[in-house]
């Protein structure tokens, strides 16, 4: 799922969760099918050897939004559901609102909102990664018929990126930011 611009949930996260769920067969079509894509190609090998084919797939959302942040758990959860039977490695790279800072230059409501919905979906992601959902029963999807659970530690590798890279340089554009990532 991509969009353009910095307004898609107008900075409210079940907005973006409710509209997951609304399209919920066709968006779970659409990944089952590029899941199937991924794991049918074929490794060709001389000896005769059968090889597992082995997954790696990377999430990439950014917390700073309603957009990402609202749909998150709920995307993780369909995509761990539909990977359940393979060896998938599934890893997450988190896009904090730092990274936004030049498209939010003098929009200081927006930059707000953007670092408490980063707050509140770390939170939520922390909470999930350390059993919360099944301790709690709390099933994702729309109704009966598609339901998944988020079993703890459901992201391989977390990783957070954001304006700053770890050797203290600065990228200064979202843009940079995602040719970074």
């Amino acid at each position: 799922i991509l969009n353009e611009g910095i307004k898609q949930a107008g900075g409210v996260r079940q907005a973006s969760s409710l509209a997951l769920l609304s399209h919920y067969p066709q968006v779970r079509s659409t990944i089952r099918k590029i899941i199937s894509e991924l794991s049918d190609a074929h490794l060709e090998s001389p000896a005769n050897v059968q090889i597992r084919p082995h997954i790696s797939i990377y999430v990439v959302v950014t917390i700073a939004g309603a957009s990402g942040s609202g749909m998150y758990l709920e995307m993780l959860a369909l995509i761990a559901d539909l990977t359940r039977r393979m060896s998938v490695d599934i890893s997450t790279i988190a896009v904090m609102p730092n990274a936004f800072d030049s498209e939010l230059d003098g929009r200081p409501e927006e930059e707000l909102r953007s670092q408490a919905s980063a707050y509140a979906a770390a939170q939520e992601i922390q909470a999930f990664r350390g059993g919360f959902g099944v301790d709690h029963g709390i099933k994702f999807g729309p109704n009966e018929r598609f339901q998944s659970i988020l079993e703890p530690g459901f992201s391989h590798q977390f990783f957070v990126v954001g304006r700053h890279m770890a050797d203290g340089r600065d990228l200064r554009t979202l843009d940079a930011v995602i040719d970074s990532v």
